[in-house]
């Protein structure tokens, strides 16, 4: 009897550790799986994929994403202002981003920008901005844009923008036009001396939009407005305000 009991107590702890033998394994193949089902640039956190441009985690503090395989996360730095930006100096606190689908190919005046990146217009109102562009990407040939998330700087009088994409080479092949929205709450610049709107790259190339801050307000280049005598018009030109002193104000 004493035999055969540790004979059966025997078989049992044999069955489960084949049985957790066989769970590891099982996890193994999935995980594994997992990741040659997903794009190159995906990452791996808290048992979770994550393709890249996507959320994270995210907090009052910081926001983390993953971006061609590592996820990377931001801090508010306070005062901290330096020239050269890199990805973890913008947030998305206060964004909404979208990435839509324009048309089929690239107009040559758009390939003619710089970064292939054009300023379509700025929107200012109660404490926050718009800034939509148009961009030179890679779509399906069911137009669907790639995945990507918008970020943004603003520091020393400069509106940074940036768009994250995740553009798999052998889904994403026909050149296509995307329009890119950033609306900020809670952008205030009544107070603003000078202002600069900039389009970034993730490796840092940048480019200027041709706009104009007068009288607290941001203009597009080529935009017609009061000037602050209220009978004079002026007009924005490639980044500078030009009123004319035609008329005598009363």
């Amino acid at each position: 009897m004493v035999n055969l009991g540790m004979e059966n107590g025997g078989q049992r702890v044999s069955l489960i550790l084949l049985s957790i033998a066989f769970t590891v394994l099982g996890l193994f193949t999935i995980i594994s799986a997992s990741k040659g089902a997903l794009a190159p640039g995906s990452c791996f956190k808290d048992f979770r994929f994550y393709e890249s441009g996507a959320v994270v985690s995210e907090n009052d503090s910081q926001t983390c994403y993953c971006t061609k395989g590592k996820v990377i996360c931001n801090e508010n730095k306070g005062e901290d202002i330096r020239d050269e930006l890199t990805i973890n100096d913008f947030v998305r606190s206060n964004l909404t981003f979208e990435a839509k689908y324009f048309a089929s190919g690239v107009s040559a005046e758009l390939l003619g920008k710089p970064l292939g990146t054009s300023f379509a217009s700025v929107v200012t109102g109660d404490k926050k901005i718009d800034v939509q562009l148009q961009q030179s990407q890679l779509c399906t040939e069911g137009g669907k844009v790639p995945a990507q998330i918008g970020l943004y700087n603003f520091q020393n009088g400069v509106l940074t923008l940036l768009n994250v994409v995740n553009t798999i080479e052998s889904l994403y092949t026909q050149p296509c036009t995307v329009t890119l929205t950033y609306k900020i709450s809670k952008f205030d610049i009544s107070t603003a001396e000078d202002f600069k709107l900039v389009y970034q790259t993730e490796d840092g190339d940048k480019s200027a939009a041709d706009i104009c801050l007068y009288n607290s307000k941001v203009y597009n280049d080529g935009d017609n407005y009061i000037s602050t005598d209220k009978c004079n018009l002026c007009r924005c030109v490639e980044g500078v305000s030009r009123c004319s002193t035609d008329k005598v104000c009363k």
